[in-house]
């Protein structure tokens, strides 16, 4: 990490710097929304992890614990790459560019006032290339670990939530299996909802497109207020050339009653907002909605 930083301090002071850059972009301006409850605790967990790394003993009981949530910036930088598609891709290619022509600046002001303040600049792109720079950080402590336990704990934790992720995954594909075999979607739904695993996962099938995050689009000017991994992982494996659900009998643009008829005490319109502003970008004359299924 020494190539990166002066001292843990830098370290410390330049991660948080991108966390808290990126929570106030995200509130600002839409790009995952409002996370689920579980995604909250899990990114709280990793983000205090991953700071605290360098500071941590790692002969001590307690560093265990970090390293298994630290190490879980693997799944999430892959995930926001695989989440921001192209449109982040040719963000992150065009940021690189502008981040090779800081670097002879950089070097240049280090040398002229000979400190190295100039560094401070390399902030822009470690924000604009986040998960790329995440990544490579864990990368370099995966090789500062001490131990073999420590690496395979460090990797399996990443590995484990993809694994969950999966499986729910391959779940709502018998789910959707059994309703495209079914005479009647409503009393099947009602029968697979007995098991609160497949209730979890109907629901979020059934508030895709609107309710819920299913990829991101920077286009339309709307997106849906929530965001469930789950549900995106999801997409990606079952669905990864087309809308979510397309062409079976759970699809939302061909069933959008199904959600209140299964769901009846669910709210469907969301009095909050999941960003001050519901657009990427401000369109003159086009003013910001609010957001959900409709106002009951």
């Amino acid at each position: 990490m020494k190539r990166f930083f002066q001292s843990k301090i830098h370290f410390l002071t330049m991660n948080l710097g991108i966390i808290l850059t990126c929570c106030y972009l995200n509130i600002r301006r839409q790009l995952f929304c409002i996370p689920v409850p579980w995604t909250w605790v899990i990114l709280g967990l990793f983000c205090i992890c991953f700071l605290v790394f360098p500071f941590v003993n790692k002969n001590s009981k307690t560093f265990s614990f970090v390293t298994a949530f630290a190490g879980l910036g693997f799944f999430i930088g892959l995930y926001i790459l695989l989440f921001g598609r192209q449109e982040y891709a040719i963000f992150a290619a065009a940021n690189l560019v502008v981040a090779l022509i800081l670097w002879p600046i950089i070097l240049l002001l280090n040398k002229i006032f000979k400190n190295k303040v100039a560094n401070a600049l390399w902030f822009y792109g470690a924000f604009a290339l986040a998960p790329y720079f995440l990544i490579l950080q864990l990368i370099f402590m995966y090789k500062s670990l001490l131990t073999v336990f420590q690496k395979r704990v460090f990797i399996s934790s990443s590995l484990v939530i993809l694994l969950i992720g999966a499986l729910f995954a391959f779940q709502m594909k018998r789910i959707f299996d059994k309703v495209n075999a079914a005479i009647d979607v409503e009393v099947e739904l009602r029968s697979l909802n007995k098991n609160p695993v497949n209730n979890y996962l109907t629901e979020l099938i059934l508030g895709a497109h609107w309710k819920y995050h299913t990829e991101l689009s920077c286009y339309d000017g709307w997106r849906p207020p929530f965001h469930d991994p789950v549900l995106v992982i999801s997409n990606k494996i079952l669905f990864p050339f087309k809308h979510f659900a397309r062409d079976t009998k759970l699809y939302y643009y061909q069933n959008p009653n199904l959600y209140e008829k299964i769901y009846p005490d669910n709210p469907t319109y969301f009095n909050c907002r999941c960003a001050v502003k519901e657009r990427l970008w401000d369109i003159s004359g086009i003013e910001d909605i609010p957001y959900g299924r409709q106002k009951k």
